[in-house]
């Protein structure tokens, strides 16, 4: 009887999710985080970062099309685009479906990049991108010291642990609120809707007064957990809501619709 192996995430003490492994292809540590990639039937290639599921084939782009879309369809006309993390490539992809000059990706882990361009060559296929620029630094040190300004800001990261932990952080804010150009955005993933409330609350709160706009939204991604993602948007411009999601792009699910009627809490966000 052939042996079946399987991967589980917990998503708190009384909660998993499992995977069968049909196929282990990688594991990495590196000097930040361990990384691993296997193959699962039904999910395709899935990466997992210290034991937490960070992107898989069959669900990636319900999370890329939602953090990236709306920030720059809110920001006007985005020229210079910055995503810190995102070292998968998804961010980056959908960034490059946009009429920007410049896509500008800052990643810590540089395992993250090479596992991607290898594993997940859909996902990765904006590096090679004559619009994109990749740095292999630390995003918050980037942010502090780089002299340039953006007209959004993306902020594609794991959760608020390891090095990842800083990018939710209100310093870490405060410096991407100097780096915005008149108008601009900032968008990230804030955790799970069902299983991060109370980190949900503060967050946003505690952020608000920065922006002039903030709203938290949700999207399905079903390998995170609870299935329901959450995600935070501000601006210094106009109101998400005004946004028109011109020109039209090529997205598998999420609208301008989709985006209205997923916003679960506004501040400077007339309802219509």
């Amino acid at each position: 009887m052939e042996r079946e192996y399987w991967f589980s995430e917990y998503q708190n003490r009384d909660f998993k999710i499992s995977y069968r492994v049909d196929k282990f292809l990688a594991e990495v540590k590196s000097p930040f985080q361990t990384i691993e990639v296997f193959e699962n039937r039904f999910w395709g290639r899935v990466m997992v970062i210290d034991g937490l599921t960070m992107v898989t084939d069959r669900d990636e782009h319900f999370y890329h099309e939602a953090l990236v879309h709306p920030a720059l369809y809110t920001a006007p006309s985005p020229r210079r685009v910055l995503v810190v993390g995102g070292g998968d490539g998804g961010s980056l992809r959908e960034v490059l479906k946009h009429p920007v000059d410049e896509a500008v990706l800052v990643e810590i882990d540089g395992e993250v990049i090479k596992l991607a361009k290898r594993y997940f060559p859909k996902l990765a296929c904006g590096f090679d991108h004559p619009k994109a620029k990749v740095f292999i630094e630390d995003g918050a040190r980037f942010i502090r010291e780089s002299k340039e300004s953006f007209d959004s800001v993306i902020i594609d990261s794991s959760e608020p642990l390891g090095p990842s932990a800083v990018l939710f952080g209100r310093p870490f804010y405060e410096a991407v609120r100097e780096k915005l150009s008149p108008g601009g955005t900032v968008a990230c993933q804030a955790g799970g809707y069902l299983f991060h409330e109370d980190f949900l609350e503060s967050f946003s709160k505690g952020l608000s007064d920065l922006f002039p706009h903030a709203c938290l939204y949700t999207g399905p991604t079903p390998t995170y957990q609870g299935g329901l993602w959450t995600y935070a948007l501000f601006s210094t411009g106009r109101h998400p809501r005004e946004a028109e999601w011109n020109p039209p792009v090529e997205l598998r699910y999420n609208t301008r619709e989709r985006f209205l009627a997923s916003l679960v809490e506004e501040k400077g966000c007339p309802r219509s």
